[in-house]
């Protein structure tokens, strides 16, 4: 448990040291992913994503630039 928080202090500094780049955007996603154990995609991979990931374990969501955000937990 030691490892995980560590690591997410890791990616969470290195998040907000990235500011709202291109990168920051991918790093924050990997980021998320990471710390909760999900695959996280958002527009039209969403549809892949629905379809590849059970029903109970697949999560949707408006984002604030109004693309759809989603997630399969692993």
């Amino acid at each position: 448990m030691k490892i995980f928080f560590s690591r997410l202090a890791v990616l969470t500094m290195l998040v907000a040291l990235s500011g709202c780049s291109v990168f920051g955007n991918w790093l924050a996603v990997e980021a998320l992913q990471e710390a909760s154990d999900s695959r996280i995609a958002y527009g039209s991979s969403c549809l892949h994503m629905s379809t590849t990931c059970s029903a109970s374990r697949y999560r949707e969501w408006p984002t604030s630039d109004g693309r759809t955000g989603c997630s399969c937990d692993n």
